[in-house]
């Protein structure tokens, strides 16, 4: 008998005050994307994250491993993240995926995924071999199709015209590693493991 597995990934979470504004922001989106001929199935408030790290299938047995590598290896840039700027995936001529960026805090943020990567590599995780890109998912597109020109620059345009910050700036503090469950109301992710993030010590001067 295979040994039992979770389906898991690594994501950071911004504090509620910054999601309840991200979920005021989206009600605001809702029509105007249908309107557009975007039909968007909503990420819950509850789900939203920003994924560093997607793992798939992980034996249970390996979770203890990894934790414990990823704890004693990460150490968080000392930088404020803030959530701003409304773009799609994979472009504007077939938007699949409607995404919060992220702005300033950005590259200290790549670090982090980076330092991620790193350490489960050692572990035998595969990388991702695409580049990583900061963001929230917010939607994706049900029956994602090609977009008439017209459609395209309104979409383009209204999200560009909601770019403001999503709150206040936030410190990268914690990674969390999630399982994710598929449920008959889509995914539910599920934290499994917390790692406060603490800025690296400095040398004592001599």
């Amino acid at each position: 008998m295979s040994e039992p597995s979770v389906r898991c990934f690594w994501a950071v979470r911004p504090p509620e005050p910054n999601l309840e504004q991200v979920g005021r922001l989206v009600r605001v989106l809702k029509r105007p994307l249908l309107d557009c001929g975007l039909k968007v199935g909503w990420v819950a408030p509850a789900s939203y994250h920003l994924t560093l790290k997607f793992l798939g299938e992980v034996a249970e047995g390996r979770l203890g491993e990894m934790t414990a590598q990823v704890g004693a290896r990460l150490v968080a840039a000392p930088a404020l993240l803030t959530l701003a700027g409304l773009g799609v995936f994979p472009g504007w001529h077939r938007p699949q995926v409607v995404f919060l960026g992220a702005t300033a805090g950005a590259e200290a943020l790549r670090q982090l995924q980076q330092q991620l990567e790193g350490c489960l590599g050692e572990l035998g995780y595969a990388r991702d071999p695409r580049p990583f890109h900061p963001h929230l998912t917010l939607g994706r597109v049900r029956l994602a199709r090609e977009l008439p020109a017209e459609a395209q620059s309104a979409v383009q345009e209204l999200l560009q015209r909601h770019d403001e910050p999503q709150g206040p700036p936030f410190p990268l503090a914690e990674l969390i590693l999630y399982e994710s469950r598929a449920t008959p109301q889509g995914p539910s992710y599920i934290p499994l493991f917390r790692l406060p993030l603490l800025p690296e010590p400095k040398t004592p001067a001599r």
